[in-house]
């Protein structure tokens, strides 16, 4: 008898903005006015090609789903074992199709997660990566800066002491 591997959904709190939670290496993302879905880690990655790759890619997603036994307490629209693909255009091109390994997704003020595998809920980060500034030289000058944690813990004790 083959093993299922557990696919978990489950309802979150409060939460950082979905882009926030990616990590810096392979994020994947579908979001719209801030809801949407992300994911990180993979669980199967595939490559399809030529004219028949959306058939291909839907028999693919379909042997990956009969692997899963899926515990699902949120039941909506994006919830789940998801899948992110990017199409080419060409048949000749290479589209590739990933399952990640966590899923967050919000939709309608709703959170929920989805990971696969045994292992307990993954932490989510409290805190972005990245922190934004405007710098501003004169009236109309002005441009948005990314810094990371400690820079930009600087940079906000060096404008509080010009201050």
């Amino acid at each position: 008898m083959v093993q299922l591997v557990p696919v978990t959904t489950t309802r979150l709190g409060e939460h950082l903005p979905l882009l926030d939670l990616l990590p810096d290496s392979q994020p994947l993302a579908w979001v719209r006015s801030g809801e949407g879905l992300v994911g990180w880690g993979t669980y199967a990655t595939t490559t399809v090609s030529g004219p028949h790759r959306f058939a291909d890619a839907r028999h693919w997603w379909q042997k990956q789903l009969e692997k899963f036994a899926v515990n699902n307490t949120v039941h909506g629209s994006g919830t789940g074992p998801v899948l992110f693909a990017s199409f080419s255009f060409s048949p000749e091109d290479v589209s590739v199709l990933v399952i990640p390994q966590v899923v967050v997704g919000t939709k309608s003020g709703k959170s929920w997660m989805t990971w696969i595998g045994s292992d307990s809920q993954p932490d989510l980060k409290t805190e972005p990566d990245h922190f934004q500034m405007v710098k501003c030289n004169g009236m109309s000058n002005h441009k948005l800066i990314s810094y990371g944690k400690k820079e930009f813990q600087l940079r906000l004790q060096e404008f509080n002491v010009a201050i």
